[in-house]
């Protein structure tokens, strides 16, 4: 069954986790328009007249585009890996319902990120709902079917911050 599934590879009370904020892409775009344009304007303007200043100049600007992005993604992963490190060190054990799950795609080495809708229950407190996302091992995905249960530990500042057990995650918390 689902729910006996979700314990299999974690002993019981040790529930390791995984949690995945997303950066929004989206309001990076429009940062790079700008750049990314004029990249290609001088580097093919630059190519078509043989003018080299010109590729140097479009090179210059394609690295002060990137290397600052990588800079920023690279912070942001290291924030999302203290805050699961830190919820999995702190946070409150709890059970969790599966009440939908999906994905939009994404992932890594085949491990797909997916979208959670929880229904959370921990003891001397009512069940609620959250949304999340987790990257899950493929070879959990027959164990995060909706209406199965699955372990998981909760902030204890902020009950919508969770992190899944690291027998259904491919890297788990560390």
């Amino acid at each position: 069954s689902c729910a006996l599934g979700s314990i299999l590879g974690s002993p019981r009370g040790q529930p390791a986790a995984i949690l995945m904020k997303t950066t929004n892409i989206k309001k990076i775009n429009p940062l790079l328009f700008l750049p990314g344009t004029l990249f290609w304007g001088a580097a093919i303007t630059g190519a078509i007249t043989e003018n080299s200043l010109l590729i140097a100049a479009a090179v210059v600007l394609a690295l002060g585009t990137i290397i600052p992005l990588l800079v920023v993604k690279g912070r942001a992963s290291s924030a999302i890996r203290k805050e699961r490190k830190r919820i999995w060190l702190e946070g409150v054990e709890a059970r969790a319902r599966i009440v939908s799950i999906g994905s939009k795609g994404g992932g890594i080495n085949d491990h797909p990120l997916i979208d959670f809708d929880l229904e959370v229950s921990m003891d001397g407190a009512a069940p609620y709902r959250v949304s999340m996302q987790a990257l899950i091992s493929e070879l959990a995905i027959p164990r995060i079917q909706p209406d199965c249960e699955i372990a998981v530990r909760v902030s204890r500042t902020d009950p919508t911050s969770l992190v899944v057990d690291e027998a259904l995650t491919p890297y788990g918390y560390k």
